[in-house]
């Protein structure tokens, strides 16, 4: 007849019945998946279930799921009243954009951001779950000028350190607003000498230089291309220079 006592279930199942308790990391089989849930099997007698808001906080990793996928995750709720063991993805799902997002450092791809906040270095950023970072110096020449214009919006950025142990990502909106103006600047740079003299203008001045634009004549092409270098403070004057602004404004015309 039916097993009477934990022994004798025991005894049937192997052994595998198992009390799952709360926080716990599971691995099961995915078995099913449905507009607003997806099954787990996860052993012995028991099914666990994502479902509600661990489902949409999951949602664009359930996508890439299919069933027959193994996987791992989260307890929730050990038992709910129908039996079942409440999953969550989140870990799985971090995990997931972790390792795209390593690829994509790697492989220099873009990937979807969305802007959330300004702050006096940059914006602040969404990527899927994930927050992170793109400094006011890796804004292209549109979004310096309006960087409110960002918030708000899906725009494309390219990854440029992603460290998993900090929880750190950080980006370039320029390495895409420009790319092609990145490419010529990488280009103009194999032309540039030690020891050549440009003329140049004076773009910022900062505490520690000044920072000027020089223009690169291309040789197969007529055109030039502006690149911008550092002059350090201790590159200024023969003199001991306290205040770059002694020296130097913006706008100025100079040799260097």
């Amino acid at each position: 007849g039916e097993p009477q006592t934990m022994e004798e279930l025991l005894a049937l199942s192997g052994g595998k019945v198992h009390a799952f308790s709360r926080g716990e990391n599971i691995e099961g089989i995915v078995t099913a998946i449905s507009k607003k849930a997806v099954a787990v099997d996860i052993g012995g007698k028991s099914e666990g279930v994502v479902a509600e808001k661990a489902f949409e906080e999951a949602k664009s990793f359930i996508k890439g799921l299919k069933v027959g996928d193994k996987i791992r995750a989260k307890v929730i709720v050990p038992e709910s009243p129908d039996g079942t063991v409440i999953l969550s993805f989140r870990q799985a799902t971090s995990d997931a954009i972790w390792t795209r997002l390593e690829v994509a450092t790697r492989e220099d791809q873009p990937v979807n951001v969305l802007g959330i906040s300004l702050n006096p270095a940059g914006i602040n950023v969404e990527i899927e779950t994930l927050s992170g970072f793109i400094p006011a110096s890796q804004l292209g020449a549109a979004a310096a000028k309006d960087p409110q214009s960002l918030i708000g919006k899906n725009f494309k950025a390219v990854v440029i350190e992603a460290d998993r142990q900090t929880n750190k990502v950080v980006l370039s909106e320029r390495a895409v607003s420009e790319s092609k103006e990145i490419e010529e600047e990488k280009k103009a740079l194999t032309f540039v000498k030690e020891g050549q003299t440009y003329d140049g203008q004076v773009t910022t001045v900062a505490d520690f230089g000044c920072f000027v634009e020089i223009r690169v004549i291309m040789p197969k092409k007529k055109e030039s291309v502006a690149l911008e270098g550092l002059v350090h403070i201790s590159e200024l004057s023969w003199e001991k220079v306290d205040k770059p602004r002694d020296i130097v404004k913006e706008e100025d015309k100079v040799t260097v």
